[in-house]
């Protein structure tokens, strides 16, 4: 990768349990350099019409989903590395 088109590494952890907080503890790291945090819970689908039962960690709309990529820059040629 270049300078112009830089790796972009996201964290995606995620945990079931209410005793672990992923954004709490990529906060306080060890995490990579300049790595993202991707909450699955602030981009979920939450839509009545779309996610009728109210369930939670659904699928997010195009649009959303876009806007929370274009938070982190990426951009069509970007190179990403999601983890856990």
């Amino acid at each position: 990768t270049s300078q112009r088109n830089p790796t972009i590494y996201i964290d995606g952890s995620w945990h079931l349990s209410k005793e672990r907080s992923s954004r709490t503890e990529f906060e306080n790291g060890p995490r990579i350099k300049g790595a993202h945090f991707f909450d699955i819970d602030d981009v979920a689908t939450n839509d009545k019409e779309k996610n009728p039962k109210g369930l939670p960690h659904m699928m997010p709309s195009k649009n959303l989903f876009s806007k929370a990529m274009d938070e982190f820059n990426v951009k069509p040629v970007s190179t990403i590395v999601v983890y856990t």
